[in-house]
């Protein structure tokens, strides 16, 4: 049991990870969304989606890989897609993800690489899916901060997320959110 409870601890440091978009484009948070929240938000976001429209993806999978998919980000700090030097942050990611497994039972370790490795490559459909949530969390959140804030900061999430999408099974969804939620002003 002490192993669940290092990596536990470990864990916890997601909370103080800030997540560097909001930071680069110096929206005027007193206190900026953390790894940690975007995983929760991440957490709801697929589990209304996937009820809502009734998707055929394995629940368990989709909710594991959520919980990990920013694990490595606790050694290595959180990688926006807009750093010039992204894909070198993105090579360092995998070593740190099994860095921090590595007190695991060998079974839990091998389980969360293969997740954080489909979602991280869109191997699976609930990879996939996943790699879709984490785009539209962003991507809502900037459409809140816009409103809030009176300032555009959805064009150019959007615009970065629809290009990482632009292979993506759930493109359509990512499409029918963001086109409701303009049209009705839901945020």
């Amino acid at each position: 049991m002490n192993d669940i409870f290092t990596f536990y601890q470990k864990y916890m440091e997601l909370e103080a990870i800030a997540r560097k978009g909001w930071q680069m484009l110096e929206v005027p948070e007193k206190r900026y969304e953390s790894d940690s929240d975007h995983t929760l938000q991440s957490l709801l976001l697929a589990n209304l989606i996937i009820r809502q429209k009734n998707l055929d993806l394995d629940y368990t999978k989709v909710m594991d890989t959520l919980l990990i998919h920013e694990i490595g980000e606790i050694l290595i700090g959180d990688i926006a897609i807009v750093e010039e030097n992204y894909a070198e942050l993105k090579a360092g990611e995998e070593e740190a993800v099994v860095k921090l497994l590595k007190d695991l039972d060998e079974d839990i370790q091998k389980y969360y690489h293969q997740l954080w490795y489909e979602f991280n490559y869109k191997l699976t459909k609930e990879g996939e899916f996943c790699y879709f949530i984490d785009r539209i969390d962003a991507v809502l959140k900037a459409l809140y901060y816009s409103k809030k804030y009176q300032k555009d900061y959805f064009t150019e999430f959007n615009y970065n997320s629809k290009n990482c999408l632009k292979d993506n099974s759930y493109l359509y969804l990512y499409e029918e959110i963001i086109e409701s939620c303009l049209k009705n002003e839901r945020l």
